[in-house]
């Protein structure tokens, strides 16, 4: 009973007491310490930008009217020769520009630091197939990987051996590569068409033909 009591008589004044808190103002934080070394380093960037891009402007502008003079004087030297050709004049150098185009030699485009940074996503690359490929697409499709050739000597052997194969004479052969000239005569043996081994100083070994 006692108990009853006295928690009826405590319970308005913990209510009055929560009411009391909820009313107080909250206090402001305090501000952070690495705020104004930031806006200190940003205010600097800021400036060292500006002075950079008025020295590119300067620079750039004085760049841009030289070549609009050059360019111009270009386009009315390209009519004076114009017209001249119509009339049969005589063409001179002084109808040239004979001077190149002026180079921008300047300070480049600064950079704004408070721009965003834009991510640009590496280039994708188109693969190029190699040899491994072109084997595995002959093994796939035509059921059998070809014998490649030690070097192009080799290569052309083969290719005349089945030129020959096919019924195509030496002289159509020859006449369809363009191969008759006085460094490729025409050697013949036994066992069919041979390929002389060029002179080192007329031809690199690579660059050998099939005689005619």
């Amino acid at each position: 009973m006692e108990h009853n009591i006295i928690r009826g008589r405590l319970a308005p004044l913990l209510a009055a007491l929560l009411l009391g808190l909820g009313a107080l103002p909250m206090l402001p934080s305090p501000p952070l310490a690495a705020q104004p070394a930031a806006v200190a380093i940003s205010s600097g960037a800021s400036a060292d930008f500006q002075r950079k891009l008025k020295a590119y402007t300067t620079a750039h502008s004085a760049f841009e009217a030289a070549a609009n003079a050059y360019w111009s004087a270009i386009v009315q030297k390209r009519h004076l020769r114009n017209r001249k050709r119509r009339d049969h004049e005589h063409i001179v150098a002084d109808d040239y520009v004979l001077a190149q185009p002026p180079a921008y030699t300047g300070p480049p485009k600064p950079v704004d630091p408070t721009a965003p940074v834009e991510r640009v996503p590496p280039p994708v690359r188109e693969y190029v197939p190699v040899v491994a490929d072109f084997l595995d697409a002959a093994r796939t499709e035509f059921g059998f990987v070809p014998r490649q050739p030690r070097d192009e000597i080799d290569y052309k052997r083969a290719y005349a051996r089945v030129a020959a194969a096919a019924g195509l004479s030496r002289d159509r052969w020859c006449a369809s590569t363009g191969s008759r000239s006085a460094a490729t005569a025409p050697i013949r043996s036994k066992r069919g068409w041979n390929i002389p081994s060029p002179a080192p100083e007329r031809s690199p070994p690579r660059l050998a033909t099939i005689s005619c």
